[in-house]
């Protein structure tokens, strides 16, 4: 079951055929792609990409990374259909506001004719209409990046594209986002366990530039040059501590031996803690997996659908929830227990055997769903 598909009110590459690309003489007109390194809101954690555009003694800042919290944000985010916009600012003012943030900012010069930068200027003109601002964004498809990269790419007849397609370095939308979510373990583990197969698939480089960092890469090395530093981070830096699967792990190993430990201690004190810390988190497991599955059946947000979370997280763990918090029902828990670690046992030896039709990298969900059920299990094995 799938979400209703909701047109792009500006697909940018239908609206980039209107243009002519193959003119390489012009006006004097510079133009430079902005990277500006992860900020610590969620929504900032990729980073962010602009154009500084420099025309007739004037320097102006393009992007296309903004949105509102009003007229509905919160209903349309819901609902999978986040409407983000086009805006400009002088260059100064939107680069001094990064600077305040304390984000590295870094300033690659386009190497284009003088014709295919006055292409590109007229372009971003005609898309900073108020009627052509707006577009549907998508986490992965169709972003701040990915937005300057297919107007790159016009501005380079394709070549661009053509030379990035050739390029595989093995990397696929999830693995490429983890390396910004990771370190929040509570919001990687949320986001990851949204996001179905579709964002597993293997991608090339000309899709990985959906990140801002990625793109800069690219273009210096497509155009053979470097950017060069505006501001540089006094206090951050990138991620390089564990990964989500060896965090998840750990956290999950540590309440199943917990757990274990209280209910196998005989004590009724200790059986009741369990009980409740088990509950809460059934509880938890099963409003996002509600959650989940309202956003896989109801939904414009495609990266959910098909998630196979849901077969082993889903709101049926609200028995554990019921059941613990009356302090009864251990033999239904049990049985509903067994029946998990069966599922999630059956998961990683299909994901062994069918390696290219389970391609959901969902590993730390089947941990945590075995984990979850283990202490149950041992349970009744101390009751044989």
């Amino acid at each position: 079951m799938n979400g209703e598909i909701v047109e792009n009110p500006f697909p940018i590459k239908e609206n980039l055929l209107k243009f002519d690309f193959s003119n390489d003489e012009g006006d004097d007109v510079n133009i430079y792609l902005v990277t500006v390194e992860g900020g610590s809101e969620v929504y900032s954690y990729f980073g962010h990409s602009g154009l500084i555009i420099e025309q007739g003694g004037k320097s102006h800042f393009t992007d296309w990374g903004n949105f509102s919290f009003q007229d509905g944000f919160y209903r349309n985010f819901i609902m999978g259909l986040l409407y983000y916009s086009a805006s400009d600012a002088p260059t100064e003012w939107r680069l001094s506001h990064f600077s305040s943030t304390d984000r590295t900012i870094r300033i690659l010069p386009l190497l284009l004719s003088e014709g295919k930068k006055e292409e590109m200027a007229s372009f971003i003109s005609y898309n900073l209409r108020p009627e052509n601002r707006s577009y549907l964004y998508h986490y992965y498809k169709d972003n701040c990046a990915t937005r300057i990269r297919d107007l790159y790419n016009a501005a380079t007849e394709g070549k661009f594209e053509t030379w990035a397609r050739g390029i595989s370095r093995g990397e696929s939308y999830r693995k490429s986002a983890s390396r910004y979510l990771d370190k929040n373990f509570l919001m990687s583990l949320l986001l990851n366990f949204l996001e179905g197969p579709e964002i597993d698939r293997k991608i090339d480089y000309y899709d990985e530039t959906f990140l801002p960092e990625v793109l800069e890469e690219a273009i210096a090395k497509y155009q053979n040059n470097e950017s060069i530093i505006y501001y540089e981070s006094e206090s951050r830096t990138h991620y390089n501590g564990p990964s989500l699967l060896f965090k998840s792990f750990i956290c999950f190993s540590s309440y199943s031996l917990l757990i274990s430990i209280l209910y196998l201690s005989g004590k009724r004190a200790a059986m009741r803690i369990a009980d409740l810390i088990s509950s809460s988190i059934a509880l938890i497991l099963s409003i996002v997996s509600a959650v989940l599955l309202f956003m896989m059946c109801a939904t414009n947000h495609d990266v959910t659908y098909f998630n196979a979370n849901l077969i082993l997280i889903n709101p049926l763990y609200l028995i554990y929830t019921v059941e613990g918090l009356r302090g009864k029902g251990m033999k239904k828990r049990i049985r509903f227990s067994k029946l998990i670690l069966i599922l999630s046992f059956l998961t990683m030896a299909a994901k062994g055997i069918y390696i290219d039709l389970f391609i959901q990298d969902n590993i730390p969900y089947i941990l945590l769903s075995a984990l979850f059920a283990l202490p149950y299990f041992l349970v009744s094995l101390k009751e044989r």
